[in-house]
């Protein structure tokens, strides 16, 4: 139910409606009112200003406490003279930022129509000019208007009150007020005989529909860029309470990752002069978006196609090094009949490497072809600048921008990454590159898989590049389709995101923001999020054919803590923390016993190690990572096991049960030599019928066999 339609008989019944001003019929983009101090001690770049300007509100209660309230000339006289100026651009920043609340503005027009008489009353030490030109500019008309700031009587006293009845010349009874202040808005006009309706925050409405914005909050509620971003959800969700879960995902996900990644591209281009930007696809889709959003008229930007496919299609002998060439050797299969006649039956790296060497002529004519049909379609971009930048999420071989170098030779290109993964290093010195985030490793966002998800598009993955012309995957699978149909939704979340913090001036959020309140999604998941997450898998080789969930990290965490104490002194405290995995029987356990501030045993369990530490010794640890296993006993080895065969494979989670009991019957009895099990490995993993009826299943990331 709307909120005119709750109070709607109220203003019925009444004859006079009073409004309160600030966090009802008008609201700041911040959580708490004193942020704005902070966003103008960044504006003008006055260090200190923000606590200055609140104690000097303080001092001007205690200079002036014979009045019952004060205004902004006697806050400003309080403080330190260099801060002094800001006043005027205090209450321009003010005027700038206040917006309608547009569930209020419903209530009031209503009022309006229904020829009541509307007044406002509000506790505040701006100046009554001032507060009625930001109304009026606001779209509130026709109201008389009455501050405690210059009437020095305020709603908590009762004095404004009895001030406006007797101005009016009415009685109580005809008068509601409604306002957000429980005591001065609610119970003091009650109380006074007067009706009044609560109006709760939307901030604290918001609380209640978002568990995660809280739990932000509370760990960065000092923190002027996360309460700025906390506020701009709960202004978008009081518009769009139907709003449905992609929306709402992308607005309040993709939109701040999107946005402030740009933030950094943007300051980067700018200092190095950088006027012409290429945006890889599909990464780069709503990043071009956003960053054309800030109307930087004179850089242009390109869209452009340099997916890996591509990249190794043009670059044989790279992906023989980099063991990636199955993919190429897959498309190859797809334009020349005896080449898949030959290799058909090929289904591991090793053997499309020795394929591939063997037929190496064959080979380069098709790869020369390749790259001369990517040069034209590069040519045909008509790229003029020298220096230009290169834009994509993450890298590790740097093969979108080999690709382009190798046919923009004589370009000087900047590629500009979230993440560049370790591997990545080695090419620094031939690749100009920087990134976001210097820790080369994306393991600080809990799901990197749902990051790229939030930048992809809705376009089929791509095959190859002809004529100028994309060519797409045509026999796409249904966890494709559904990314098509779900993320035009998702991409328009995420530029209306980036227009509505354009509003608010010089506002961009860090890195380490971002992915603190991208892994809540992970760590604090609702049961829809579960679900609706859950049900995404997404491609992860070159050729789009093998996938894994989108929601396959860290699903339940477990805490409990149990204290001792005597006489008020704490004497042990234990700490159990049980995390449950998406993956089959994967678990971890972390278990702490502390003597007051000493830790005197930690305990750490998962599927592949368990250790034992005491006084901060180790006492016990045992390791099976499937390569080998190890017993260490106080550091000392007590025995170390190579397995002498493993085969790791990223495919769906196996259920083809004639195939898996073939596979039991092989490791249990070892009758058949490591050829057969190797044969029977590729059927479970490359069968079409395995891959249907796998679909929704969870990945299995390794599997090893052990000789019996």
């Amino acid at each position: 139910m709307s909120l005119l339609n709750k109070i709607k008989s109220e203003i019925d019944s009444h004859e006079i409606i009073s409004f309160d001003i600030f966090d009802t019929l008008l609201l700041r983009p911040y959580v708490k009112p004193t942020d704005l101090f902070f966003h103008l001690e960044k504006l003008e770049n006055k260090k200190g200003f923000a606590k200055a300007r609140i104690e000097a509100e303080k001092q001007a209660r205690k200079t002036h406490s014979d009045l019952e309230d004060i205004n902004i000339d006697e806050i400003y006289d309080e403080i330190k003279d260099e801060y002094k100026p800001l006043k005027e651009k205090e209450m321009a920043l003010e005027a700038e930022v206040l917006t309608a609340n547009p569930e209020m503005k419903e209530v009031y027009d209503y009022a309006l129509n229904q020829n009541k008489k509307i007044i406002i009353v509000s506790d505040m030490y701006l100046p009554e000019d001032f507060l009625h030109n930001t109304l009026i500019k606001n779209g509130y008309t026709n109201f008389r208007l009455y501050v405690s700031g210059d009437k020095r009587k305020k709603k908590g006293s009762g004095t404004i009150y009895q001030y406006v009845l007797k101005k009016l010349n009415i009685e109580p009874k005809k008068f509601i007020h409604i306002g957000d202040n429980r005591r001065s808005d609610y119970e003091v006009p009650i109380n006074m005989g007067m009706s009044a309706y609560y109006y709760e925050q939307v901030i604290s409405r918001y609380f209640k529909q978002n568990e995660k914005a809280k739990i932000f909050l509370e760990k960065y509620k000092d923190n002027l860029e996360a309460s700025v971003m906390i506020m701009n959800f709960a202004l978008h969700w009081l518009k769009n309470q139907e709003e449905d879960f992609w929306s709402r995902i992308g607005y309040e996900y993709g939109g701040p990752m999107c946005y402030a990644y740009m933030r950094w591209v943007e300051q980067q281009v700018l200092e190095k002069g950088i006027k012409e930007i290429l945006f890889v696809a599909r990464d780069g889709y709503s990043l071009q978006k956003v960053f054309d959003s800030f109307g930087h008229k004179d850089i242009k930007t390109h869209y452009v196609y340099a997916p890996r496919q591509v990249y190794q299609n043009c670059n044989i002998e790279k992906a023989i090094k980099q063991k990636t060439v199955l993919a190429a050797l897959r498309y190859y299969q797809q334009i020349d009949k005896n080449i898949y006649q030959n290799s058909k039956h090929i289904n591991s790296e090793q053997d499309a490497i020795h394929f591939i060497q063997n037929h190496r002529s064959i080979f380069n004519k098709l790869e020369e072809k390749e790259s001369n049909n990517y040069h034209q379609y590069i040519d045909n971009l008509h790229i003029k600048q020298k220096d230009l930048a290169l834009i994509d999420t993450v890298t590790g071989n740097v093969s979108s921008q080999q690709l382009i170098c190798q046919h923009l030779y004589d370009k000087n290109i900047l590629g500009l990454y979230w993440y560049m993964l370790g591997k990545s290093r080695k090419y620094l010195s031939s690749y100009n590159m920087q990134s976001w985030d210097s820790s080369y490793s994306n393991n600080n966002i809990r799901c990197w898989d749902f990051v790229e998800y939030m930048m992809t598009s809705p376009e089929p993955p791509i095959k190859n590049i002809k004529n100028n012309q994309t060519i797409y995957i045509t026999n796409i699978s249904e966890d494709e389709k559904k990314r098509e149909t779900l993320y035009p939704t998702i991409s328009e979340k995420i530029c209306l995101f980036a227009q509505n913090l354009q509003k608010i001036t010089n506002i961009s959020f860090s890195e380490p923001l971002i992915i603190e309140w991208t892994n809540l999604l992970f760590t604090h998941p609702s049961k829809i999020e579960q679900k609706k997450l859950g049900n995404i898998n997404i491609a992860y080789d070159a050729s789009h054919t093998q996938v894994r969930p989108l929601y396959s990290l860290w699903s339940t965490v477990k805490k409990h803590t149990q204290k001792l104490s005597l006489f008020g002194l704490p004497i042990a405290k234990l700490h159990s923390e049980k995390v449950l995995l998406w993956q089959p029987d994967a678990y971890e356990i972390k278990k702490k016993i502390k003597m007051g501030f000493f830790t005197l045993m930690k305990i750490k369990k998962s599927p592949i190690y368990y250790k034992i530490y005491f006084c901060g010794f180790k006492l016990f640890s045992y390791k099976d990572n499937g390569i080998y296993c190890s017993l260490k006993i106080v550091y000392i080895p007590i025995f170390t096991l190579h397995k002498n065969y493993e085969v790791t494979q990223n495919i769906s989670h196996p259920s083809n049960a004639e195939i898996q009991k073939q596979y039991q019957n092989i490791k249990k009895l070892n009758t058949e030599t490591l050829k057969s099990i190797q044969s029977i490995e590729e059927r479970l993993f490359y069968t079409q019928q395995s891959i249907q009826q796998t679909k929704n299943t969870h990945i299995l990331e390794t599997l090893t066999v052990y000789w019996i």
